[in-house]
């Protein structure tokens, strides 16, 4: 609980943070990082309660590189605008955040060191997210997309009938495919299919 992670506070030294799976985990439990300003490597995948205001306490952590919030779907665009500040990431995972939007992609262009993006299965964002990527800064070189809807047709659909039929189909057939984007242009062929858990300890230019 988030009682209970508030009394690791005091741990000064933590590099490697895994809270994966942790459904009772909200804002508070990011409170017990406050002093962990050495955090190389943190997951919060399927941390449903976590908010946006959760988000906001890791903007301390200046030397994170690689983070995962794949599954809290309750994060809007107000977190990746958190995330935008966390200036070393190179590999971030937003997979499954149905309430980002293009809009908050574009935050991310401020994230210089970025190397590996996943937004598999993130059903507000459109063919626009992609062209916002495409003229990042950063050096990235892989880019992972989910089979949705929004990708497809380069808007939001919201026909209850297509739209769950289409994303059963992406979640049983599609894996997440790696986009490669040379020189930070996303002018390159899938190059491999995507389909194990998030690993914090996988280096940013490889491929599953």
């Amino acid at each position: 609980t988030d009682e209970g992670l508030l009394q690791l506070h005091s741990l000064k030294n933590l590099q490697r943070v895994s809270f994966r799976d942790c459904p009772l985990l909200g804002n508070a439990s990011t409170l017990c990082l406050a002093s962990s300003d050495q955090i190389l490597t943190l997951d919060l995948t399927n941390c449903r309660r976590l908010g946006d205001d959760g988000v906001r306490n890791l903007r301390h952590l200046t030397k994170l590189t690689t983070l995962s919030l794949a599954g809290c779907d309750g994060l809007t665009d107000k977190s990746l605008e958190h995330v935008a500040s966390l200036s070393s990431l190179a590999i971030l995972s937003l997979e499954r955040l149905r309430l980002i939007t293009d809009r908050g992609v574009g935050y991310l262009d401020r994230l210089l060191c970025l190397e590996e993006l996943k937004l598999g299965w993130c059903i507000g964002l459109t063919d626009h997210a992609l062209q916002l990527i495409a003229n990042f800064d950063s050096p990235a070189t892989n880019l992972h997309l989910g089979v949705h809807l929004g990708f497809y047709s380069g808007n939001n659909n919201n026909d209850d009938n297509n739209n769950g039929k289409d994303e059963q189909h992406a979640h049983s057939h599609v894996k997440s495919a790696p986009v490669d984007i040379p020189n930070g242009h996303l002018n390159g062929p899938l190059n491999g299919i995507s389909d194990g858990p998030f690993d914090p300890g996988t280096k940013a230019n490889s491929t599953r």
